[in-house]
């Protein structure tokens, strides 16, 4: 209307050319004007649409109500949502949807507060659905303003109950987090270390590498990061550790634990945390409140970051005592045992020496002290090695002494040990070892003989002969001698291809080598009757060897099989 009245006013003074000239700028200026008009509600048409579609597709429900709580729009996500049609909620007063009059009454006081204020804001209420239990939604809400005054509320309302749980599950393991922190017997605090990581990473920005040798050239730095960690609570089990009856005691005097062995751990601990590291642990030293000297094992854990570090102190001053006690024990067991006759050595329980007795010297001419921290690998071999490792592993799974035998050369002179070992405490392993030489040579050779008759007396009723290495028949079975026509004495003594046809010793001068390298034969042959028919027999040849796995001759089984033979020609 103003501009038709500047106009006008124009065109009163204006010729009649001046006057056309106005007529048509105003007429262009009408025309972008409701151009202008045109597409802005478009875009307004268009936002509407987007957000109806938005609110018609979101599983949140979308409401929007009057400033004296009536329903004028609620989108198409309500009738899952609560089971109720939306088209016949519109008029209804928000009171439906409450299953809990307190809520209610927060809801109808705010509703008002809103109106006034023109703040947004949400808050959680038990929704009231049409045909189901009641469940948590929440509710954010969003004044709309005209003219300046609030004529609407716009709400979105979320179905919480997931969230709930979960919030409820978070706050039983909390409690429970809780009830193990406070009743757990291992002394225990939780610690707040997120103002020195700060501090720490600030210095680490200036190019600063965070080390002993900084804090012990900056003490006022190191003390700003000890007084930046927080003690947020501790246990029962630290406080009857340390002897403080409050958590507010032993937290205002903290410092007072501290002796120098504490702060060096104290650097330590921050080195850790300057590194990025989650977990720390480390023997140290610190007082309790009556000044009583504590050994002990403090050791660190962070849950998530540096703001909640799990700080635990594992005592071990008796344990530390026992140990010098040991020490003392062990001194007094080295000058006993250096005097005895008989090798005697003790094993840590990394299966290192810790002590071997001078007798080590007589015997092998070793230099004790440069055997002291080696294990048997490193000292025999590693074949030695692995199975002395084996005999201390049966030592530390039985209660009782075991018994070793084992052979050592040294200096080309061999040696056969009989060894007694038995476990120490702390996983030490001692024994005592007797040369047994001379009483192992004779119990070899009665063994060896007895094994010749075992081996050809077990194999009957098949043909069988001992050999040695040069093809000599030592000892022989009857039913060899029966086989061949002979007295075992005609047999006993003579070389084997005596007995044997041709072709047979043929094939016992390229074959006999073989069982003299330690392989088992078997092969056809002919023997030769003692009236001069042959007779066909397998033979199987296996060889014999001593304790040090050396050949020391064979043992032939012959089965007849001149039946087989003839069956077969005939067919």
């Amino acid at each position: 209307m103003k501009q038709i009245k500047e106009l006008l006013a124009k065109l009163k003074t204006a010729d009649e050319k001046e006057q056309i000239k106005l007529l048509l700028e105003f007429s262009e200026k009408q025309k972008h004007q409701l151009e202008n008009e045109r597409k802005t509600n478009e875009t307004l048409k268009e936002s509407e649409e987007k957000y109806r579609l938005l609110a018609e597709t979101m599983q949140d429900v979308v409401v929007r109500i009057s400033t004296t709580g009536k329903l004028l729009y609620v989108s198409p996500s309500v009738t899952k949502f609560g089971g109720y049609i939306p088209d016949e909620e519109i008029g209804n007063h928000i009171s439906k949807y409450f299953s809990k009059k307190t809520d209610l009454s927060r809801a109808l006081k705010l509703l008002a507060e809103v109106v006034i204020s023109k703040k947004s804001g949400n808050f959680e209420f038990l929704f009231k659905p049409k045909n189901r239990d009641p469940f948590p939604v929440e509710h954010t809400y969003v004044p709309l303003i005209k003219s300046g005054k609030v004529y609407a509320i716009q709400m979105v309302l979320r179905d919480i109950t997931e969230r709930k749980a979960i919030e409820k599950t978070l706050k039983a393991n909390e409690e429970s987090y809780r009830n193990i922190f406070d009743n757990n017997p291992l002394p225990l605090a939780e610690e707040d270390w997120s103002e020195s990581k700060e501090l720490l990473e600030q210095e680490k920005a200036k190019g600063i590498t965070i080390n002993k040798e900084y804090f012990d050239e900056n003490p006022k730095f190191f003390n700003k990061c000890i007084s930046a960690i927080k003690v947020i609570q501790v246990n029962q089990a630290i406080l009857d550790l340390l002897k403080y009856k409050t958590s507010d005691d032993l937290i205002n005097n903290i410092s007072n634990l501290f002796i120098e062995r504490t702060l060096e751990t104290n650097k330590n601990e921050l080195i850790s945390i300057a590194n990025d590291e989650f977990t720390f642990k480390e023997e140290t030293e610190l007082l309790d409140s009556e000044g009583n000297l504590i050994t002990a094992i403090v050791q660190f854990k962070t849950i998530g970051n540096y703001k909640k570090v799990i700080f635990s102190v594992i005592d071990i001053t008796e344990r530390k005592k026992a140990e010098q006690s040991q020490k003392e024990s062990e001194e007094k067991l080295k000058l006993f045992m250096n005097n005895l006759p008989g090798c005697v050595f003790i094993k840590n329980d990394k299966g290192k020496y810790i002590f071997l007795n001078r007798y080590f010297e007589t015997i092998y001419g070793f230099d004790i002290t440069k055997l002291i921290g080696k294990s048997d690998e490193e000292i025999w071999g590693k074949e030695k090695g692995l199975r002395y490792f084996d005999y201390d592993n049966k030592v530390k799974k039985n209660s009782k002494p075991i018994l070793v035998e084992d052979k050592i050369e040294i200096n080309g002179k061999k040696y056969n040990w009989l060894t007694s070992k038995f476990n120490l405490p702390n996983g030490y392993i001692a024994g005592v070892s007797f040369d047994i030489s001379k009483q192992k040579v004779a119990e070899q050779a009665l063994k060896e003989s007895e094994e010749h008759y075992k081996l050809l007396f077990d194999l009957l009723p098949y043909g069988g002969e001992a050999v040695d290495t040069k093809g000599k028949i030592i000892d022989c079975s009857k039913n060899t001698a029966k086989m061949l026509g002979y007295e075992i004495d005609e047999i006993v003594g003579k070389h084997i291809t005596k007995f044997i046809d041709e072709d047979t010793v043929k094939t016992f001068k390229q074959n006999f080598p073989k069982l003299l390298n330690g392989e088992s034969l078997s092969l056809e042959a002919s023997f030769v009757h003692k009236n001069g028919h042959k007779i066909n027999v397998l033979r199987s040849a296996q060889p014999i060897c001593n304790a040090e796995n050396e050949v020391t001759g064979a043992l032939i089984i012959s089965t007849d099989i001149t039946e087989r033979k003839n069956v077969e020609e005939e067919l």
